[in-house]
């Protein structure tokens, strides 16, 4: 029911509220009001009174809340394409390596050095040289679906990579070790295959390790948002996020206390062996001196990108993914030329001088 009062017609709804013709304001430039149109309510009908027009900033109605946004941070290109070319030359580099010394495993200096433990070594590298790569690998490259997958695989990689790689040195170190406390020395010797039964046991052990938890409870790729971050500008919140691994119902690093307790424990005896064993130069086993200074180099880098990538601000992913990168790159290379550019230089005679017999044609020795 309606009727008509001073303002005009006048009616109630069934819940009580007014019915009837409210006039729409608006701030002008010089600060008064002025009416732009009316809403009538009994019909929802609005008129716009045409001469004056509504006038906007910026020519668009003004936000009545503050809208949010999620920014999810991403590798920068130029930093991907850095540490993808500098893995990229260094698995060449490694596979030249195991050419080499698959080729030449007869030659005496080859064939002295364990030549199948230093295929593992150079393998281990490979692997580590990919995890590299995979450690910056996020949901801009390959979609939303496949992130749980890169989690596992990043896992997977620098785990085995590592394992294969300083497995193999430890096991040569011990030899070493074990053969330079014994006084004897004609009495106690370590085949290769016991060196590689030891470096494989290693890699068993943490594939066990690594397989209980892939079943029970399987790496997923989880989006973090950090509110305490957001910028506002425009009555636009931008809140940044980053995509990080997690397991379920474990939301912390507790299931990577067995990773870093077994390989820190294996990284801390190495050390000790390497350190035992720095001034030991044995003939028979041509690079013992090279592989300690390995396990030196290895552990500490492993220890720094480490430590970095468990303090660091998550926000700073990039500067985490540079450092972890570069310590693994770094590691691996020192690890390929220290062991094997001797060997090299050695078969191919470089900076060698050679003796012959009268007659010219059979090697006495070299120097």
């Amino acid at each position: 029911m309606f009727f008509h009062g001073a303002s005009g017609p006048v009616g109630f709804a069934d819940d009580g509220d007014r019915l009837g013709v409210f006039n729409i304001q608006q701030f002008n430039i010089s600060g008064f009001t002025q009416t732009v149109g009316f809403y009538q309510s009994y019909d929802e009908k609005f008129i716009w009174d045409a001469p004056h027009k509504l006038v906007w900033a910026n020519g668009a109605p003004p936000h009545d809340e503050i809208k949010t946004e999620e920014k999810l941070l991403t590798m920068s290109p130029g930093i991907l394409g850095v540490v993808f070319c500098l893995s990229v030359m260094g698995i060449l580099l490694a596979i030249g390596l195991l050419v080499f010394n698959i080729v030449k495993r007869n030659e005496r200096t080859i064939k002295m050095s364990s030549p199948n433990i230093n295929n593992l070594i150079i393998v281990g590298g490979i692997v580590s040289y990919v995890a590299a790569i995979m450690s910056g690998v996020d949901r801009s490259l390959v979609g939303e679906n496949a992130m749980d997958h890169v989690c596992r695989a990043r896992l997977w990689l620098l785990a085995l990579g590592f394992t294969l790689s300083f497995g193999s040195m430890f096991s040569k170190t011990f030899r070493v070790h074990r053969i330079f406390l014994n006084k004897k020395m004609e009495k106690r010797v370590v085949k290769d295959y016991q060196l590689l039964g030891m470096a494989m046991s290693f890699v068993a052990l943490e594939t066990i390790y690594l397989l209980i938890w892939e079943v029970m409870y399987p790496l997923h790729a989880v989006t973090e948002t950090f509110l305490s971050q957001a910028t506002i500008k425009d009555d636009l919140m931008i809140v940044p996020s980053i995509e990080s691994c997690y397991r379920a119902e474990f939301r912390s690093i507790s299931w990577l206390v067995g990773i870093y307790v077994f390989n820190g424990v294996l990284l801390l005896f190495g050390l000790f062996l390497a350190y035992e064993t720095r001034h030991v130069h044995i003939k028979a086993l041509n690079d013992s001196k090279n592989i300690g200074v390995s396990v030196y180099n290895v552990t500490i880098l492993s220890i720094v990108g480490a430590i970095f990538s468990l303090l660091m601000d998550p926000l700073h992913s990039q500067l985490v993914y540079i450092i972890t990168a570069m310590c693994i790159i770094l590691s691996t290379t020192s690890t390929l030329v220290i062991i094997f550019a001797p060997k090299v230089k050695h078969c191919t005679g470089v900076g060698t001088h050679r003796f012959y017999h009268g007659d010219g044609h059979t090697p006495t020795g070299t120097h």
